[in-house]
């Protein structure tokens, strides 16, 4: 059974993404570029042996990616796990929305872009706690504005990347775990 899990995870898809914030929005450009397998192989910046792939939209995501990692002077140092529910608006009446829970977040060291799957060391959240995430494409649903309004709710950023950073290699801040 181990072996089929390990196998499987290898066919896992591997995207490139590159995220920003824009006002109290997050723009996200995401691309996938191979499967686990193959990134495995492609040494320590899996990213800049992709800049040659034959697929252009595989070549032009891996040339952005690896021109942000250059001018910030970037490096992995986490990587994050989580359990992801999705549900997706089948009849989509102001266009595509998704709704993601994400459970059982705990973060790992990573030493190499090329191990995806390095054990969890650290809980992110407590594992009764989750996040919560609406993603829409364009503007915002008005009628998902109107049912925020009548509960009471208010957007609020959470970074699992940035909790991860926080408790695993800043533990002597705990402020920045808040």
């Amino acid at each position: 059974r181990l072996r089929s899990a390990i196998a499987l995870q290898l066919r896992e898809p591997v995207f490139l993404e590159i995220k920003r914030k824009l006002d109290e929005r997050v723009i996200k450009h995401r691309a996938r570029v191979t499967d686990a397998d193959t990134w495995a192989t492609l040494g320590e910046r899996p990213w800049e042996a992709l800049v040659d792939a034959s697929d252009p939209k595989v070549r032009a995501m891996a040339g952005r990616f690896a021109e942000v990692i250059r001018q910030v002077g970037l490096s992995p140092n986490v990587c994050v796990h989580y359990e992801r529910e999705v549900y997706v608006d089948a009849r989509p009446i102001d266009g595509r929305m998704r709704l993601t829970i994400d459970r059982a977040i705990s973060t790992s060291r990573a030493d190499s872009a090329a191990d995806l799957y390095p054990p969890p060391e650290v809980a992110v959240l407590p594992f009764d706690l989750g996040v919560l995430e609406l993603k829409f494409d364009g503007v915002e649903p008005v009628w998902l504005r109107a049912v925020a309004r009548e509960l009471g709710l208010r957007p609020e950023p959470i970074s699992k990347y940035a909790l991860s950073v926080a408790r695993l290699l800043r533990p002597d801040r705990p402020q920045e775990a808040q």
